[in-house]
């Protein structure tokens, strides 16, 4: 039930079946299309076309919180029906936690708008050269690290990484030109079919990017998906919660003719008990049959995709997201140990601290042929508790994450650079997972995706 003053907001409870999920909340807003959820806040995004009304009033333009619901944030009126998609900053990567990004359309290529918690000051974040005349291209925040923790944009011309002064780091051509990809998500550490992968969704397929991938690489098939996705998302454990649901989809009313101006929407919640099988698994939602699909694998192209149905809500569906979690992070911190990694006949040893200026700053990686890399300095550094891998105990401290970026020499040669993720998954350290990508002189030398050790122990300390 709803604890919080609603005012004039409508809902409905239902009862989930054994089988398909029923949403448990639906409530009534005009015209819903992005969301973003933390424990504290339900933001959304509306309308499609600016000739949206409700009551007889016009729906401007602009991203709303649901308590209200209210206009937060301002948005342009666009000249043909666009799609505004949001998120909020988890406070990684430099981004400053609970920050709101949203697309906006009018301008000759799209721009990414940014503003604090309350939503104003509104600022120019970064123009987004993969949207042009795009209307419906979309924003994810990477969670796991694997890739910098970048804003990720989608959209008509690929995927774009931003980090948090908008330099682009990183582009992805899209893999079927002239089509949309309207939503990505970076998978967690623990997805073990492809760990800390980035997930695309476009009509008819679901890509992926595997971690250390260059630049301008083509993303690969991973199984076949509906007709129109509109996102991705993965359940997790002990998931954060809004109003006692963790995965939230917005939705148009499919029954009304012209549905897409519709007189009626809605935001559709679930609850940790309905996502609990599910974990392990994505979901993806279908514009137009209004089936939300549990993924359990991938499939060969062509193949019945591995999947079931989660949810099938008769609504034209659009968003989609769970509630983000606040990020535990350490700066005092460190982490020790090493190991063999398992089919690549690389090992390493190191003892890695929490920031930029600790003295636990030894990392050494050796691997066939008599390679190595010695680590000289440390360019930036993230530690966090990750909640989808098991807490680093004993002893407890406070993170099980370290995702660090660094230059030193290779062969004895200086000018090398160094990207590496290093678990701690508890004891005895069966389960912990590295992952390194070792540059030099403009080439890869060394791409060892994310992998649990074959031997050794990685241990994180306060």
């Amino acid at each position: 039930m709803l604890t919080r003053p609603w005012k004039s907001v409508l809902f409905a409870v239902f009862v989930a079946t054994s089988y398909a999920q029923l949403p448990s909340l639906t409530v009534n807003v005009p015209a819903p299309i992005g969301i973003a959820v933390t424990p504290n806040q339900l933001l959304f995004s509306q309308p499609f076309c600016d000739t949206q009304t409700s009551g007889g009033n016009p729906v401007l333009r602009g991203v709303y919180d649901l308590v209200g619901p209210k206009r937060i944030m301002a948005l342009d009126p666009a000249p043909s029906c666009d799609e505004n998609y949001i998120a909020i900053s988890p406070g990684l990567g430099g981004f400053s936690e609970g920050d709101i990004f949203a697309i906006n359309m009018p301008a000759s290529l799209p721009t990414i708008y940014k503003a604090p918690p309350g939503g104003a000051p509104v600022s120019v974040f970064q123009t987004i050269p993969v949207a042009p005349g795009d209307t419906h291209a979309n924003l994810t925040f990477d969670t796991s690290g694997t890739f910098n923790f970048n804003l990720i944009a989608t959209g008509f011309n690929g995927v774009v990484g931003l980090n948090s002064a908008g330099t682009t780091t990183f582009t992805y051509p899209n893999p079927q030109p002239g089509l949309t990809l309207e939503g990505a998500k970076v998978a967690p550490l623990s997805y073990a079919p492809c760990p800390g992968c980035l997930f695309i969704a476009g009509p008819g397929a679901i890509y992926v990017v595997k971690p250390g991938t260059p630049s301008g690489t083509t993303p690969e098939f991973f199984a076949t998906a509906p007709s129109s996705p509109e996102g991705i998302v993965f359940p997790q454990a002990n998931p954060c919660t809004y109003n006692g649901n963790a995965y939230f989809v917005s939705a148009f009313d499919k029954s009304i003719p012209g549905h897409s101006i519709s007189a009626g929407g809605a935001i559709l919640g679930w609850t940790p008990a309905q996502l609990e099988k599910y974990i392990g698994t994505f979901l993806v939602p279908d514009e137009d049959s209004g089936i939300i699909y549990a993924y359990a694998g991938p499939n060969a192209v062509g193949a019945i995709p591995n999947r079931s149905v989660f949810s099938n809500v008769g609504f034209q569906l659009e968003g989609s997201t769970t509630v983000s979690c606040p990020v535990q992070t350490s700066t005092e911190g460190f982490m020790t140990g090493g190991g063999q990694m398992n089919q690549f006949q690389a090992s390493h040893g190191f003892n890695l601290g929490c920031n930029t200026g600790s003295n636990h700053n030894n990392l050494e990686v050796n691997w066939a042929g008599g390679n190595k890399f010695h680590l000289e300095s440390i360019s930036s550094v993230t530690c966090y508790l990750d909640p989808n891998l098991p807490a680093p105990n004993p002893p407890n401290a406070g993170f099980n994450t370290l995702v660090l970026s660094g230059t030193g020499k290779y062969n004895n040669q200086n000018g090398a650079t160094i990207q590496i993720i290093l678990t701690d998954a508890g004891e005895p350290g069966t389960n912990d997972q590295a992952s390194m990508l070792v540059s030099f002189g403009g080439s890869i030398v060394l791409n060892i995706p994310l992998a649990t050790l074959a031997t050794g122990n990685q241990q994180a300390h306060k």
